[in-house]
C-alpha cells in the first residue's frame, strides 16, 4: 500500500493506492473517487451496539465502507474530509493509543481497532463532545480538522480554547474549564478552555466551527 497527502493545508485529500487483496475503511461519504475494479462494501462501524454509541455520540457513522482492490494490479482510492483543512496520517503501534475528537476520524486499514472513551461532562458542555473515539491497533489511521493541524509536545501543561484539541496521545489527562473566573470569562468571551496536563502530544486545529459561526452570525446583525 502506497499513499499520498495533496492540497495541503487547506484543501487535504488522500490518495491511496491498494495492492491486489488490500482494504481500506473509510467514514461513509469520505471516498471522492476509485478505480473501477474496487470493490465497495458497507458494514457496521465495530458492531451493532458499538456502532450505535459510536453514530450518536462520538459522532461517527452507523456504517463504514470497505474499499478492497479485486484485481491483479494496483488500484487506488482517492477520499477527504468534509470541511477545509488539513488531514494526518498516523501509523500506529501495538501497544500505542491516540484519542481523536468527535467527527476527526477519516478512514483507516484494516487492523486499526476504535472503541468509544468517555470524555466527562465538562467536556461536552465546552462542546468537545461527551465520547472521543480510542484509536488501538497496528496500521494507519487518517483524522482531519479545520485549518492547519499544529502537533505540540506537552511536558507539563498546555491550555487550549475550546473546539480546538483535534487528538492525543501519552499520559495526558484533559480538563475542560474557565480560563478564570466567572465574570472575567465572561467579559473577556474566552468561555471554556481546555488544560492538558502531563507527558504526551496533541494535535490542534488552527480553525473552529464555533468562531466560524460567531464571526457570521456577527455580520448578520
Amino acid at each position: 500500500m502506497q499513499t499520498t497527502i495533496n492540497g495541503a493545508p487547506s484543501f487535504s485529500h488522500v490518495h491511496v493506492d491498494l495492492l491486489p487483496g488490500e482494504s481500506v475503511f473509510c467514514e461513509r461519504g469520505a471516498m471522492q473517487a476509485m478505480s473501477s475494479n474496487v470493490v465497495v462494501k458497507s458494514q457496521t462501524n465495530g458492531g451493532f451496539f458499538s456502532a450505535l454509541i459510536k453514530k450518536f455520540f462520538g459522532g461517527e457513522s452507523f456504517f463504514i465502507t470497505k474499499f478492497t482492490n479485486s484485481a491483479s494490479d494496483e488500484q487506488r482510492v482517492t477520499f477527504s474530509q468534509s470541511q477545509p483543512g488539513e488531514i494526518i496520517e498516523y501509523n500506529l503501534s501495538d501497544e500505542e493509543v491516540i484519542h481523536l475528537k468527535r467527527g476527526a476520524y477519516i478512514a483507516a486499514t484494516e487492523k486499526v481497532k476504535f472503541k468509544v472513551a468517555y470524555a466527562g461532562l465538562g467536556s461536552m458542555f465546552a462542546g468537545e463532545g461527551l465520547i472521543r473515539l480510542k484509536v488501538t491497533g497496528n496500521g494507519i489511521v487518517w483524522f482531519g480538522g479545520y485549518g492547519r493541524v499544529l502537533e505540540k509536545k506537552v511536558d507539563d501543561e498546555l491550555v487550549i480554547d475550546s473546539g480546538h484539541l483535534l487528538a492525543h496521545k501519552g499520559k495526558v489527562s484533559i480538563i475542560v474549564g474557565m480560563p478564570g473566573g466567572i465574570i472575567s470569562s465572561i467579559t473577556s468571551k474566552e468561555g471554556f478552555i481546555t488544560r492538558v496536563k502531563g507527558e504526551g502530544t496533541v494535535y490542534i486545529q488552527t480553525r473552529s466551527f464555533r468562531g466560524l459561526a460567531a464571526w457570521l452570525n456577527s455580520k448578520f446583525r
